[in-house]
């Protein structure tokens, strides 16, 4: 049983990170101004650049923090100068060392915790001090009881400092214990009622505690009780106006209650209204200025109710605004365009 568990989940992150990378092949560097692919590039921050940035959140302070695939890192964004530092990697900060960071989010304390679908071949929970960049797993197949992770991708924290995760190995919202580690199943097929999630990766935490969740397999946006995990559609093709998702993945809640999605299907920023579930476009090709969305992955939202977004096609750093949908470059190695030859 074990073995069979082990090819599944292992077939689930293979499948997951060629969906993820699939979405970011064709990117040809041009100039943004005249789309001369000739010219030099421009850069825009210093340090080591992106190499698949894949979760995003802001930290108190309003500095932002990338977890970045390529790289096995975590990455520390200036907001204004794009300037990039590495907070912890295989050469920075002790611990054991990062497989396949995909989802981050910020503690109330200030640490880090991100969501590692491979962690020396272990699916785990890890916490990083944003200082020193030390690592310390807070759930694994080892250190917590509960149903072991099957696929981890998506993190948040909950008011009471509760870590939520999506996991489609599990098809499931699984709480930790941020001290002992230990794991709770709050929502699968076994676990509240409603439509079973289909492939549940994006998630976010509501004012009121509700938990949603961006779901690609049901092309949906979920909201799920916290106490009963039961589960309600916010958003889907049968609820809710406007364009249909693509493929939502990232997913964010703004101060007035909307929630955001990052969707590479649709290559942009879609806002869901939390009660009626119509969906309008923030920011694509057609709606705002700037550089377009090569492969739009994470979400998050700034102080200022600005939106930043992980893009691993552009391999960049995005802000958008909220109302405009303009979009500009934070930082980047490259000022990409998405162009396919």
């Amino acid at each position: 049983m074990k073995k069979a568990n082990c090819f599944k989940n292992c077939f689930l992150a293979a499948a997951l990170m060629t969906v993820i990378l699939l979405f970011a092949v064709l990117v040809v560097p041009v100039n943004a101004a005249d789309g001369d692919n000739n010219d030099t590039p421009e850069s825009i921050g210093s340090g080591t650049g992106f190499g698949a940035p894949i979760g995003i959140a802001v930290e108190a302070d309003g500095s932002i923090v990338v977890a970045d695939l390529g790289l096995e890192a975590v990455v520390h964004v200036n907001p204004i100068s794009g300037n990039r530092t590495i907070v912890s990697n295989a050469s920075t900060g002790s611990g054991t060392g990062f497989r396949a960071p995909i989802g981050i989010a910020v503690e109330a304390d200030g640490s880090i915790v991100v969501a590692d679908l491979g962690l020396e071949a272990v699916e785990a929970v890890v916490r990083v001090n944003p200082i020193s960049g030390n690592r310390t797993i807070v759930s694994n197949a080892s250190t917590g009881s509960g149903t072991g992770f099957g696929v981890p991708v998506g993190i948040a924290v909950e008011a009471d400092g509760s870590i939520v995760v999506a996991d489609p190995g599990l098809k499931a919202v699984v709480r930790v214990n941020p001290i002992s580690g230990n794991r709770t199943i709050v929502s699968d097929t076994s676990t509240g009622s409603g439509t079973d999630f289909g492939a549940p990766l994006g998630i976010a935490v509501e004012a009121d505690g509700s938990i949603v969740v961006a779901d690609p397999g049901l092309k949906a946006v979920v909201r799920v009780n916290p106490i009963s995990g039961n589960r309600t559609i916010v958003s889907d093709t049968s609820t809710g106006s406007g364009t249909d998702f693509g493929a939502p993945l990232g997913i964010a809640v703004e101060a007035d209650g909307s929630i955001v999605v990052a969707d590479p299907g649709l290559e942009a920023v879609v806002r869901v209204n939390p009660i009626s579930g119509n969906r309008t476009i923030v920011s694509d090709a057609s709606t705002g200025s700037g550089t377009d969305f090569g492969a739009p992955l994470g979400i998050a939202v700034e102080a200022d109710g600005s939106i930043v977004v992980a893009d691993r096609g552009l391999e960049a750093v995005v802000r958008v605004n909220p109302i405009s949908g303009n979009r500009t470059i934070v930082s980047d190695t490259i000022t990409w365009q998405w162009i396919v030859p």
